[in-house]
């Protein structure tokens, strides 16, 4: 299913053996493909994870969202649209725009909220996995925000003044 290289082996999982075996068994791998597993290098691990992710969707089919997801959806798009009103509406565009913020930020939380449940039915290990990828989103948004305001900066010109 995917290519691995390097030395480094990954650590046993921290579930139950036959639970281990059974999971393997029932993706099609062999029983001893864990413990013969070794890492992706970074570009190998983000390509195979991209393709098993591709294929874990079309595996999944279509699902349904809740009735609270379609309302943080909307909610959303209410949200982006204030934004966009924004460049129409001038004599009101702060008000609007501070509203349209605490809106996306109520939705954001709530959106997040929602989906930190499903942490629990991981094993710990895939919890904390989950955990550290939710940080370097968060911390790429920071990075992404920086990096907006600088280029912004930049362009106005008081950048390096």
């Amino acid at each position: 299913m995917t290519q691995h290289s390097g030395d480094e082996t990954l650590p046993p999982s921290d579930k139950d053996p036959d639970q281990s075996k059974a999971a393997d068994s029932a993706a099609g791998a062999p029983s001893t493909a864990r413990k013969e597993q070794t890492r992706d290098s970074m570009v190998g691990g983000l390509v195979s994870s991209v393709k098993y992710l591709q294929e874990a969707h079309a595996d999944a089919g279509v699902i349904k969202l809740r009735k609270a997801d379609r309302v943080t959806w909307v909610l959303l798009l209410i949200a982006l649209g204030m934004i966009v009103a924004t460049w129409f509406l001038h004599d009101q565009k702060n008000l609007i725009t501070l509203i349209a913020d605490a809106l996306f930020a109520v939705v954001l939380f709530a959106f997040m909220a929602m989906r930190f449940g499903v942490l629990r039915s991981l094993s710990a290990r895939q919890a904390v996995l989950t955990w550290q990828l939710i940080m370097g989103s968060f911390l790429l948004g920071l990075y992404a925000a920086l990096n907006t305001k600088l280029i912004a900066l930049f362009y106005e010109g008081t950048l390096f003044k």
